[in-house]
């Protein structure tokens, strides 16, 4: 059951999603850690960029999950199938 979970995130490239949110995510905190104190920005503005970035999260692994990106645009991931169809 587990491996085939696994299987399916791989498939549906939810980690290679997750990966890059968690790397724009950090590099958009660590900007506006310069940034923010520059323009002597309220003390909450950097706890909401931090709050967005971390709920923001779930929300970017569902339509990971859901929809794929593709030179064609954006698509309904279809569902799995055991069976291999050979053209």
């Amino acid at each position: 059951m587990i491996n085939r979970l696994i299987k399916e995130l791989r498939r549906r490239e939810v980690f290679r999603s997750a990966g890059l949110y968690v790397g724009v995510s950090w590099i958009l905190i660590e900007g506006a850690s310069v940034i923010l104190p520059a323009f002597e920005a309220p003390e909450w503005a950097m706890k909401a960029i931090i709050i967005a970035a971390v709920i923001g999260f779930p929300i970017m692994l569902v339509l990971a999950w859901i929809y794929d990106v593709s030179s064609a645009g954006i698509e309904v991931q279809p569902d799995a199938t055991d069976t291999v169809i050979i053209p």
